[in-house]
């Protein structure tokens, strides 16, 4: 046997798997078909927002909460500034599920919310432009993470205690064995007593059975005045559009704003990739919300696309393949992934070593769709 465990996939997840495997002395080896961070996957972007209330799940918001304990754990070993405690701002209309369910969350998990009225909210941020119908709840310890700079150093962590990383390696093929799993590549194949596969959209072409939609999603650059900077105290945005619509900003760094949006982009069909143009769609609603909501942003500086792998009820899979219990499967992830991804890692491991989850799993489980199980 060639590994204890084999993570096939070392973004956000697999690169936070290696590490706590290696870190409990387990014979590990992290696979990519690319080399870890890149610009193929879900963490593409440099950044992603962390809150930890969920206006519709609440096992989302528990998870974020555990992921944040981990990430500042990361960020404390590894010296470097890997969340970014700037604060985030839910803006919805004022009787909708999403600021009701906001609310309900932080009170369930006891998370700081702060209901900022329409004069409170003009007097310490005069550039979010608020419709008088909708409500703001700050989330004053909820921020973003540096996604890259974290991968790196959970890979750096992993490699340092002794895992085997095998990247620029597209694995083709697995087969199940009486102890363990058999990996094949055109590089060679390895033999594992378990396996994770968390690829991201990558994950369709080991496991074409799972019901996974692969979306692009664009976000951009835009120009921004200092006083939409950090460094002057801007929140991040998550906002609910009058039309039904899920947009995110983060404050500028260095005179520019990121945006986006969390719901809609383009859907592709693997082996398909994301095509290297963005949706002129798309782009156009990202500028209309920031033309409604923050007026004084400036025009695009540049943009880009990130590939997503979500389910067809946008809950994530987390789960044992029961055709081949030696793999635990994490996938379909959408715009929640990177967050979560440590806490994630950890309920993985559990269910390699046939442990209780800490945590209700049943919205994650394969059982969804009894047609995969079967």
């Amino acid at each position: 046997m060639d590994y204890d465990l084999a993570i096939v996939g070392s973004g956000s997840v697999g690169a936070a798997a290696g590490y706590y495997a290696a870190l409990a002395g387990l014979n590990v080896a992290l696979f990519d078909r690319h080399s870890p961070p890149h610009h193929q996957g879900g963490h593409h972007g440099d950044t992603r927002l962390i809150r930890h209330t969920d206006a519709a799940t609440p096992q989302y918001a528990a998870l974020a909460q555990r992921a944040q304990q981990l990430w500042l754990a990361l960020e404390e070993i590894s010296a470097l500034p890997l969340f970014h405690r700037c604060g985030v701002l839910s803006l919805g209309p004022r009787h909708s599920t999403f600021m009701r369910g906001t609310r309900a969350s932080a009170a369930q998990q006891g998370v700081t919310l702060n209901d900022l009225s329409q004069a409170a909210l003009a007097e310490r941020w005069p550039a979010i432009a608020l419709p008088a119908t909708y409500d703001a709840l700050l989330e004053p310890d909820a921020g973003y993470l540096k996604c890259h700079l974290a991968i790196a150093s959970l890979i750096e962590k992993a490699a340092e205690l002794g895992a085997q990383l095998h990247f620029d390696c597209p694995l083709h093929a697995w087969h199940p064995e009486r102890d363990g799993v058999r990996l094949l590549a055109a590089q060679g194949e390895w033999r594992a007593r378990r396996v994770i596969i968390c690829a991201g959209s990558g994950t369709h072409s080991l496991l074409p059975q799972l019901p996974l939609r692969i979306l692009c999603k664009p976000f951009a650059w835009y120009q921004a005045g200092p006083n939409l900077s950090e460094a002057q105290h801007f929140p991040a945005l998550h906002t609910l559009t009058a039309q039904g619509h899920y947009f995110y900003s983060f404050p500028a760094v260095d005179g520019a704003l990121k945006a986006g949006r969390y719901d809609g982009g383009v859907r592709v069909t693997p082996p398909a990739r994301c095509p290297r143009a963005r949706d002129a769609q798309e782009d156009d609603e990202i500028h209309d919300y920031l033309q409604r909501f923050l007026p004084h942003v400036g025009p695009c500086l540049h943009g880009d696309i990130a590939s997503i792998a979500c389910t067809p009820d946008d809950h994530l899979i987390l789960d044992r393949l029961p055709q081949a219990p030696a793999i635990t499967v994490v996938a379909g992830l959408g715009s929640h992934g990177f967050k979560l991804a440590p806490a994630l890692a950890e309920l993985a491991l559990a269910l390699t070593r046939g442990e209780a989850p800490a945590l209700n799993l049943s919205p994650f489980r394969l059982g969804r769709w009894p047609a995969v199980t079967r």
